[in-house]
């Protein structure tokens, strides 16, 4: 998904950030996480789903997929990836915290890292407690969905998107997400596979209300590590 043209023409990626769970953010840093499966929101997992994109928008190169309900006389709608498209960036967000000074301000009025702290940097008992740097310094801890752009650690570009159903995942792309292995005692389903039931665990405890049993349509996000 493309924003307005810059010099000569050329149209530039947008940035779009994306939130990670903090057991999987260092994998997405460090390269060895590269695929992520997310919701297809306002779908529901008994519609039909064009798997390719139909049509331009006017807002751009835009792709868009195209929804169906399953009723004789289907009712169709256009659907875009709210995370961008094939040459876009991402800027994966995560748990942070800002010096206690600082918690005052909006975010979004701080333009640069120094006084921000990283979860995977700061060593604390429980979530919900404060963050505290080595010097003894607090913070409050705040959710990846209010982290601004500028605070991420990352970018990524996009390789590809598709869509899918969750169920259609392959061992390879099970070691793309950087899920690992389950448990013995937690795949009972010896057909799938190990890595495919870790997948479908990792999937659960991150989407309980669309269960790997409904199976449902997803965005498949393929990217890499750029700087």
């Amino acid at each position: 998904m493309q924003t307005a043209a810059g010099e000569g023409g050329v149209m530039a990626p947008r940035e779009t950030r994306i939130p990670f769970i903090q057991s999987l953010i260092g994998k997405v840093l460090d390269g060895t996480k590269t695929v992520t499966r997310r919701p297809i929101r306002g779908v529901s997992h008994c519609d039909r789903m064009r798997r390719e994109p139909f049509l331009q928008s006017a807002w751009g190169d835009t792709p868009v997929w195209e929804a169906a309900d399953n009723s004789s006389e289907p009712d169709n709608w256009p659907v875009r990836c709210p995370y961008g498209y094939v040459g876009d960036i991402l800027l994966p967000t995560e748990t942070w915290a800002v010096h206690y000074l600082l918690d005052a301000i909006k975010p979004s009025l701080l333009h640069n890292t120094e006084h921000v702290w990283y979860r995977q940097d700061v060593e604390t008992q429980t979530p919900k407690q404060d963050a505290q740097n080595a010097n003894g310094i607090r913070g409050k801890w705040r959710p990846p969905m209010f982290m601004p752009k500028w605070a991420s650690r990352g970018r990524l570009e996009i390789l590809s998107v598709r869509v899918e159903r969750v169920q259609e995942i392959t061992d390879q792309d099970c070691v793309a997400e950087g899920t690992g292995l389950a448990r013995i005692q937690d795949a009972p389903d010896d057909t799938r596979g190990p890595l495919i039931d870790g997948f479908r665990l990792a999937w659960d405890a991150a989407y309980p209300k669309l269960p790997w049993a409904l199976n449902p349509w997803v965005w498949r996000i393929e990217f890499r590590r750029v700087t």
